[in-house]
């Protein structure tokens, strides 16, 4: 990578994490140095600034949803440490993150019950589409969103990716896994987001 005379190396993983972090607009820190030195020596940090006046990106706190552009808001997310990854003959996709709309806030995002039942509906989505990659032909590191709604009296979801891709080749599948489980969903009610990326299967 070299920029304005800048040269570093980073492995394979760091590159992945760095196209990551550019595709979803975050900032992201590589640590340089030599590898016999147990710790860093330096940092090289990528930070996002906000010159832009179109209204989706107004905010570096947010970011558009890839359904629809609805901002979603960073501070209001949970990261996923060590996402599983699913993968088909070319393709694979992981689950990375998970977003609270504004009208969440009252929900117990730390609640173990609920963790589970977003790693649930994550699981579902994941090894549903991963058997439509090939068909879907969407860009290596694209992301694709799937918002889920769920209460006592309304459940549904949406889905989407650059905010007009079409799904409809999996509908039935993402129906069969995902109604069920939004159906037994006896909590309180709110609205979630999850992002999904897409992976090349390497070689």
């Amino acid at each position: 990578m070299v920029e304005d005379g800048l040269m570093i190396q980073v492995s394979p993983d760091s590159m992945r994490e760095l196209k990551m972090a550019v595709s979803n607009a975050e900032d992201y820190c590589i640590e340089c140095g030599r590898l016999s030195f147990p710790q860093p020596e330096e940092w090289v940090v990528l930070k996002w600034v906000d010159e832009t006046d179109d209204p989706k990106r107004r905010s570096v706190n947010k970011i558009p949803s890839p359904i629809d552009g609805a901002l979603l808001d960073r501070s209001c997310r949970r990261r996923i440490r060590a996402p599983a990854a699913y993968f088909s003959v070319n393709f694979g996709i992981e689950w990375t993150e998970i977003y609270y709309f504004e009208d969440s806030e009252t929900v117990n995002f730390r609640s173990a019950e609920r963790c589970d039942f977003e790693d649930s509906v994550a699981e579902a989505c994941c090894s549903t589409l991963v058997r439509h990659l090939e068909c879907l032909q969407l860009p290596v590191l694209s992301r694709v969103a799937v918002r889920m709604t769920t209460g006592p009296s309304e459940h549904n979801y949406k889905i989407g990716a650059d905010g007009q891709h079409s799904f409809d080749v999996c509908t039935d599948d993402l129906n069969e896994r995902l109604v069920p489980l939004l159906a037994r969903h006896t909590g309180a009610a709110y609205t979630f987001e999850l992002i999904l990326h897409i992976l090349e299967r390497e070689p």
